[in-house]
């Protein structure tokens, strides 16, 4: 299971925290399933933080590839998270917690 942020119904984007955006960044690209990883493991807490990362993951926590591809993933793209945390919503609202 994982850890996922308070839930992001009528959130003003000012109050996003940089983990919520992260998360949301990470769910746009269909890559959630690292966020504990980068969060836990790695100490990874923002996306300008997984921008900025230079270490090489240890290959139990995380392969290097994906780390790579997920770096390029949101690198390559402007994000709305007013938009995103609407999106986000609809999809959690599948799963029951």
């Amino acid at each position: 299971m994982y850890v996922i942020p308070k839930l992001f119904s009528f959130v003003e984007v000012e109050k996003l925290t940089d983990l919520d955006k992260l998360y949301l960044a990470l769910a746009d690209v269909e890559m959630e399933s690292y966020f504990n990883t980068l969060c836990y493991s790695l100490n990874i807490n923002s996306l300008s933080a997984l921008k900025d990362c230079t270490t090489t993951p240890d290959k139990i926590v995380m392969d290097s590839r994906d780390m790579d591809i997920l770096k390029e993933e949101i690198g390559n793209k402007d994000f709305d998270f007013g938009q995103l945390s609407q999106v986000t919503i609809t999809r959690l609202k599948k799963y029951k917690f």
